[in-house]
């Protein structure tokens, strides 16, 4: 989704662009105390516990980072739609973000690296029917 389509998905909610970027900006707070989604750094695990986890683990875990990484792009693209408008908001979702996509960005690079090494290729698409066939290949 481009830029354009965000602003006028939010204009079509009868948005703002600031009051959006305030909404996500207390999301964020609400879950940076109860551990949701821009928790990452208790959520995720050190390398070398990547490394002992089960393949099938790691398939799950990359599912999810990936999601978690998505859902931190979509607030960085609000967050410079409401920086563009001089919003105070805007600055400071961007500076929370920023550093939290480069973190799951990251730890989603050492996931496919070591299912590269396990598996000889890094799934571009992780739904629940490929994650099913691959339990079932694993546990046969």
């Amino acid at each position: 989704m481009n830029l354009r389509r965000l602003k006028d998905l939010i204009q079509s909610k009868g948005m703002t662009v600031e009051s959006a970027a305030n909404i996500i900006a207390s999301m964020n707070q609400t879950e940076d105390r109860t551990g949701g989604a821009f928790q990452w750094r208790t959520t995720f695990h050190t390398t070398a516990e990547l490394l002992r986890l089960k393949t099938l683990d790691l398939l799950y875990l990359l599912s999810f980072a990936r999601k978690q990484r998505q859902k931190t792009y979509d607030a960085r693209r609000i967050g410079h739609l409401a920086n563009n408008q001089g919003s105070e908001i805007g600055k400071t979702l961007l500076s929370q973000t920023y550093s939290e996509y480069e973190y799951i960005t990251r730890k989603c690079w050492v996931i496919e690296n070591i299912l590269l090494k396990r598996i000889g290729y890094i799934p571009n698409r992780i739904s629940q029917k490929y994650l099913d066939h691959q339990q079932e290949l694993m546990s046969s």
